[in-house]
């Protein structure tokens, strides 16, 4: 979906990109370091600051490299 989108707008300027998660808590202190709330957020700032101009329809997964194993 992001892919679809992020094409198709941004001729008209406009950058489509999501940010994907892994469920953590905060009793788990060392994994909500990397991937709680803050961490999202962050990233969700980058992507609309203008450092990110250039990517387009991605979906950033915040979850400290988890997913790589």
């Amino acid at each position: 979906m992001n892919q679809g989108a992020g094409r198709e707008l941004q001729t008209n300027g406009v950058r489509v990109s999501g940010v994907g998660h892994r469920t953590c808590s905060p009793e788990d202190a060392a994994l909500y370091e990397v991937c709680g709330l803050e961490r999202i957020a962050e990233t969700s700032v980058f992507l609309a600051s203008d450092a990110a101009k250039n990517i387009f329809g991605q979906e950033i997964v915040v979850d400290g490299g988890y997913t790589v194993g």
